[in-house]
């Protein structure tokens, strides 16, 4: 009898350790829900303060699109100040930046509570590509969407833009580069801001029908953003090195 006691109050302390475990994790997730939420509500305020005339997906792809054309004119600068937080100016810190003052959500932040961090960090994957541009498309890839046809405002992927584990090959380079589009044109040019610790922040070009072709009619459709090397000195077309394109809504 004494014996059945024991076993009975065990197996309802396990059952308390367990409830509390899962009401914990629950409560995890509804924060979770409730700070995207609050910044979802937040970025609606903003657009009906500033009489926006449009839908509030607009709204926030016009947002992004304008704010990446302002800092492109002050190509060199180090870091950039958002609100309350400072960036620094690299490829997908820019985007972060970026996304942040269109949304008042930090991409990056919003991985690493989700997990991604740590998941990332265990991939084949992690050497072989820029961190930030891992981060945010495996972002995209579990909670928003990789897409075939951008939008301006959505980021760009990009493969093989540089050597990263160092083997001299580009071959093995994944997820190397991130820009946003700007604008579209009608032949299928698109045209995107992207940024870099060596060059800054530029303008580039890049054109999925015309994936071999760097000029068309006297006209730019793809853009020089792979690296050179001596073992690697003829260039591809950006438009050849794109993984996909990452859209929020």
């Amino acid at each position: 009898m004494r014996i059945n006691l024991i076993v009975i109050y065990l197996l309802f302390f396990l059952f308390s350790i367990s409830c509390s475990d899962n009401r914990k994790y629950y409560i995890k997730n509804n924060r979770e829900l409730n700070n995207k939420s609050k910044n979802i509500e937040k970025s609606k305020e903003n657009c009906q303060k500033d009489n926006f005339q449009g839908s509030f997906e607009k709204y926030v792809r016009e947002k992004i699109v304008e704010w990446v054309l302002e800092k492109e004119k002050t190509p060199k600068i180090k870091t950039v100040l958002v609100k309350d937080k400072k960036f620094n100016v690299d490829c997908s810190n820019f985007v972060r930046a970026a996304y942040y003052n269109a949304t008042d959500n930090d991409l990056f932040e919003e991985a690493t509570r989700l997990g991604i961090y740590e998941k990332i960090k265990k991939d084949d994957m992690f050497s072989r590509s820029n961190f930030g541009a891992l981060l945010l498309y495996v972002l995209f890839k579990l909670k928003y969407k990789i897409v075939d046809k951008p939008s301006i405002g959505d980021i760009i992927f990009f493969d093989r833009t540089y050597d990263k584990n160092k083997n001299n090959t580009l071959k093995d380079d994944v997820l190397t580069h991130v820009g946003i589009v700007v604008s579209i044109d009608d032949d299928g040019t698109i045209e995107f801001i992207h940024a870099g610790t060596s060059k800054g922040i530029e303008k580039s070009f890049l054109n999925l029908n015309y994936k071999d072709s760097f000029v068309v009619n006297g006209k730019t459709v793809n853009s020089y953003i792979q690296r050179v090397y001596s073992w690697h000195r003829k260039s591809e077309t950006a438009a050849s090195l794109v993984r996909g394109f990452g859209s929020i809504f």
